[in-house]
């Protein structure tokens, strides 16, 4: 997704991530383009792929979301604001459990479509009220620093996946 190319603000040699409401965005942007794919595979061994390609990316969204996002904005939130933040946190629980019913199910089980279908929706719904509302809401309370943690983390994210995929094809655990 190249967050440190193109979109990155260059000072002297240093590259700085975007900002954090700019960063999820991009991962908005990204799941919203796997899932677009999905009716462009016919083949059962491309619909899989493609759906652990986009419960990989879910899963380091919402773990970025849980373990950076949510607790730093937490401590400079307004009540309100806070409520707002508690909303979009139990909309990834209802991500997750559909996540986890759709573990080990291939496109040709019953409800596999009906699952993804309603995947994409739940996902296409928080993102558009992340975007629309909770991270115009919450813009202001982002630092540089902020911002820098959440990249870093999604960087060790993406690391870790990368990894645990290459144990799972040579067969080392």
């Amino acid at each position: 997704m190249g967050y440190a190319s193109g979109k990155a603000a260059i000072q002297g040699k240093t590259i700085h991530p975007m900002d954090a409401m700019s960063q999820l965005q991009a991962e908005h942007r990204h799941i919203r383009r796997l899932f677009d794919r999905i009716g462009h595979h016919q083949q059962q061994n491309d619909l899989t792929v493609l759906l652990q390609a986009i419960c990989d990316q879910l899963t380091i969204y919402l773990v970025l979301k849980e373990e950076v996002f949510y607790p730093g904005m937490r401590t400079a939130a307004t009540p309100g604001q806070r409520a707002q933040l508690d909303e979009s946190l139990v909309e990834h629980y209802t991500l997750k459990v559909i996540m986890d019913t759709l573990d080990g199910q291939a496109p040709g089980d019953p409800l596999f479509g009906a699952k993804v279908k309603t995947l994409q929706r739940h996902f296409t719904q928080q993102a558009n009220y992340e975007e629309e509302i909770l991270f115009p809401e919450l813009q202001a309370l982002t630092t540089v620093d902020f911002s820098q943690r959440l990249y870093d983390r999604r960087r060790e994210l993406v690391e870790d996946m990368r990894e645990h995929r290459l144990d799972e094809t040579s067969g080392i655990r």
